[in-house]
């Protein structure tokens, strides 16, 4: 599951200064995904792979509907400018979950990008699960966590997911804050039965990560 947030879109915000480097980046951040997608089939040709938009996808059709609301039929879903046609999301069968704060349902767990950003690790995760009051997964805050409830009936819990832009000072997204940002590179795996699923967020240090099954993996 791609949750959101794998194109930045950084040009298309009105948030941060835009030097023409990011304008030339942004311009790339297309091709680049569409290129990822086909890599990611290419190695699973087997695998179910969905795509759901963050609110940094949805800068597109924001953007649009700020500047020509008349075009946006270009950028919803099915139009030529759309993220599915742009990254022939059918031709490397991605599944579309949908645009930004559409959830996608397996079982009983719930994979959506997020809206809310809290400054400590699983906090917002708790908000998150407050508002669904289920388990799941979102991304959104670029921090890692996991926050549980147990009630009556079973125990919940709701993951953080990390991120995998950068997150080094030279390197990362734009940003209001200067020095070292209290974020996280990383990943969620879960395994999923039919009887019960299990969760295991992965943290990347300095590109390294150990996985479920304890081998060790390194960049480069």
């Amino acid at each position: 599951v791609l949750n959101g947030d794998i194109i930045d879109f950084s040009a298309l915000q009105r948030k941060f200064r835009k030097t023409a480097e990011v304008i030339r980046r942004t311009a790339l951040q297309p091709a680049i995904a569409e290129g990822y997608l086909k890599r990611l089939r290419r190695e699973h040709p087997k695998a179910r792979i969905y795509w759901a938009d963050g609110n940094h996808e949805a800068r597109l059709h924001n953007l649009t509907l700020d500047v020509a609301p008349e075009l946006e039929f270009l950028v919803s879903s099915g139009g030529v400018a759309s993220l599915p046609t742009l990254l022939k999301f059918e031709q490397h069968g991605v599944t579309y979950v949908g645009s930004y704060t559409t959830p996608l349902y397996i079982g009983d767990l719930i994979i959506t990008h997020g809206k809310h950003v809290s400054k400590d690790s699983s906090g917002s995760a708790k908000v998150e699960f407050y508002d669904e009051v289920s388990s799941g997964v979102s991304g959104h805050s670029h921090r890692g966590g996991v926050f549980y409830k147990t009630t009556s009936e079973k125990v919940m819990l709701w993951a953080e997911n990390f991120c995998m832009c950068y997150v080094d000072a030279e390197r990362r997204p734009p940003s209001n804050k200067q020095g070292t940002q209290n974020w996280q590179q990383g990943f969620t795996v879960i395994y999923m039965t039919e009887k019960k699923w299990q969760m295991y967020p992965i943290v990347i240090e300095r590109g390294m990560f150990i996985s479920p099954e304890g081998r060790l993996f390194r960049h480069g």
